[in-house]
């Protein structure tokens, strides 16, 4: 029962956030449509920056007949998307900070994209000052793995203190890039690239909580402090090491 309780409220809260967030987002068109995809083929969109996405709209046609794409942001499948003809949008849902999607042909005809919107965040977006290569990035990714694991160690004590709003806007997307980071870092590298676009994700999305002021709320929450304080000197780190 009481985790019945917990799951209804946290779908309470998911609605009311999201009409209470509807301000903060911009609706803008991607610079690149319209293109197509043939068998097998992947096409990158660079959002120019990182940027907290909250979804993409998508008009898509199959090309003669029926087709099938997916949508990735990060590396990760974010949604599959059946093309029968010219239809009305698809909306795809990212809900993370990320600087490019990638469209993937999987079956069928050709698919022309013929538009593709992204709604972000309307007063944020990450520009690392650092280019990958350099001693001290190669430095950053091998202390990141570190913090990755312990901040995967303080949101799983933080969950039973935070309200749903605080985990599922804030809490959960911070421990879901470290846990892809951390394994990213383990299963190749701490410094191979992919790893270390793993790493620019995490401290994009520490960036966005920042900002947000989650941090702030974060130490306001009753019987938490200790783990907020020792939460904030991680991300304050990863801030410093990214900017």
């Amino acid at each position: 029962m009481l985790k019945l309780a917990k799951l209804m409220f946290l779908f309470c809260a998911i609605g009311s956030t999201a009409m209470a967030d509807s301000g903060r987002w911009s609706t803008e068109e991607v610079w690149g449509t319209p293109f197509t995809l043939c068998d097998g083929e992947t096409r990158s969109i660079d959002l120019g920056s990182w940027t907290q996405v909250k979804k993409v709209i998508i008009q898509a046609e199959g090309i003669y007949r029926d087709g099938t794409f997916q949508v990735l942001a990060n590396g990760d499948v974010k949604g599959t998307v059946y093309v029968p003809g010219r239809d009305p949008s698809y909306i795809v849902t990212i809900a993370e900070a990320t600087r490019s999607l990638e469209f993937r042909h999987v079956r069928g005809s050709r698919v022309k994209i013929r538009s593709v919107k992204v709604v972000r965040s309307a007063d944020w977006n990450y520009k690392p000052s650092r280019e990958y290569g350099s001693s001290s990035n190669l430095y950053s990714t091998d202390r990141t793995t570190d913090i990755a694991l312990e901040m995967i160690d303080l949101s799983e004590k933080l969950e039973d203190y935070i309200n749903a709003h605080m985990y599922i806007d804030y809490l959960l997307p911070i421990k879901k890039k470290a846990g892809a980071f951390y394994v990213m870092a383990t299963a190749r590298s701490s410094q191979s690239r992919k790893a270390y676009a793993a790493s620019l994700a995490l401290a994009a999305q520490v960036k966005w909580a920042y900002q947000n002021g989650f941090f702030d709320e974060l130490l306001e929450v009753q019987n938490a402090y200790d783990l907020a304080i020792r939460f904030m000197s991680l991300a304050e780190e990863l801030n410093e090491m990214y900017d």
